[in-house]
């Protein structure tokens, strides 16, 4: 990461290993944002998207899913109707409804968005390889000074970390000489495995990121569970004392 895409601040030395960065988004000509689901991108970086957005700058989401396990289902034994008709077909409605609520909010903010449609919570039967050449190709037309923002590699939930690993490798193949984030997701990302070094001030987007989560009506839940706006509100509150603001929207640096 060029010193040029941090802020003049004091630099605070954590266990005498980890320095804390402020991320300037001016830097940036374009934000990526290459995540499994919908909903990641706004719960990892949505605060940072709308930073972006607030500067005219582009912004580019690519998904790795936004289907069921129906049409796998169906290809392997087509005479499953039962139960594709009382179980899965609900997860299909949910999973385009899912999507539909993707695509409104990207083009109510002229997000460009891309997708392998790959089939949720099945991304770790695919071939890591073919994944990864998809990746590097659809980073390769991104500029040298793009910011990148992924799942955390020690995610517990294993499309995030396909994601991550794919994302590694493709990195390599394009020789990538921009700069990668990984970003948190509650409830997700193991808490001991993350060691957050770069933030955003947040201060002026937590609402608009909550706002945007609202969207997603499908994924709304309880007060205390980790996808809602209570915990939302509430990480970058606690990130915020972790990095001395108000709110912030914390990240690893990943290359």
């Amino acid at each position: 990461m060029s010193h040029n895409a941090l802020r003049d601040i004091n630099v605070t030395l954590i266990k005498d290993e980890h320095f804390l960065m402020e991320l300037n988004p001016d830097y940036y000509s374009e934000l990526v944002v290459i995540c499994a689901h919908p909903d990641d991108e706004c719960i990892m970086a949505g605060s940072l998207i709308e930073s972006f957005i607030e500067r005219g700058k582009k912004v580019k989401v690519l998904l790795y899913s936004h289907e069921t396990q129906l049409n796998i289902l169906q290809e392997v034994n087509p005479f499953a109707s039962d139960y594709i008709n009382i179980f899965l077909k609900p997860l299909t409605a949910y999973a385009d409804s899912l999507l539909q609520e993707f695509q409104d909010i990207c083009r109510m903010k002229g997000i460009e968005y891309y997708t392998l449609s790959l089939p949720d919570q099945k991304f770790q039967f695919y071939d890591y390889g073919n994944i990864s050449n998809q990746v590097s190709s659809f980073i390769s037309q991104s500029s040298a000074n793009s910011l990148i923002v992924v799942h955390h590699s020690c995610d517990i939930n294993e499309d995030h970390e396909v994601v991550a690993k794919t994302c590694d490798v493709a990195f390599r193949k394009h020789l990538f000489h921009g700069t990668a984030i990984e970003g948190y997701i509650h409830g997700s990302t193991k808490l001991g495995n993350y060691s957050p070094n770069i933030f955003l001030d947040s201060e002026q987007y937590i609402d608009m990121k909550l706002s945007r989560f609202k969207k997603y009506k499908n994924q709304q839940r309880d007060k205390y569970h980790p996808r809602s706006i209570y915990a939302l509100n509430s990480i970058e509150a606690f990130f915020g004392t972790y990095f001395g603001h108000k709110y912030a929207e914390s990240y690893q640096l990943k290359q």
